[in-house]
């Protein structure tokens, strides 16, 4: 009999264990999943769109918390961001010119043609485009 209540005292003191880690568990991804949400972007009068192309090029961005929680380093770069960016960067008159800093882009020549577009749509408001990189792929070259 003494060992019946020895087993389940352990079980009970095992479930509420689980049952706290759970919860704070369940806080920290809260807490991920808030701090994460966008504010607002104040530009300053003059200013330059910094373009920073490096990695594998997605056609979607979607927001992962947990890959948040985790400090990946290399912020997932998406077609849809940097065409919104060039189009939002045309459209503002504190936005002088982009800046374009390319390092090992890794994108199909199908995304790349439609973010030539969009620089050259850019381009027609007679604003300036630079780029810069230490080595250029053909297609990196091509845009």
């Amino acid at each position: 009999m003494k060992d019946f209540f020895k087993y389940t005292l352990a079980s009970i003191t095992g479930f509420f264990l689980v049952l706290f880690l759970m919860f704070m568990l369940g806080i920290v991804l809260l807490i991920g999943v808030m701090s994460s949400s966008e504010s607002e972007v104040v530009i300053a009068k003059p200013t330059v769109l910094h373009l920073k192309l490096s990695g594998q090029l997605s056609e979607r961005s979607f927001d992962n918390p947990i890959k948040n929680l985790l400090f990946s380093e290399e912020p997932e770069v998406s077609l849809e961001d940097v065409l919104n960016s060039i189009k939002k960067a045309k459209n503002n008159e504190f936005i002088k010119g982009i800046y374009i800093e390319s390092a090992n882009m890794s994108a199909s020549f199908a995304s790349l043609e439609a973010i030539r577009t969009a620089l050259l749509d850019f381009k027609s408001t007679e604003k300036f485009i630079i780029a810069y990189g230490d080595a250029y792929s053909q297609g990196e070259y091509y845009l």
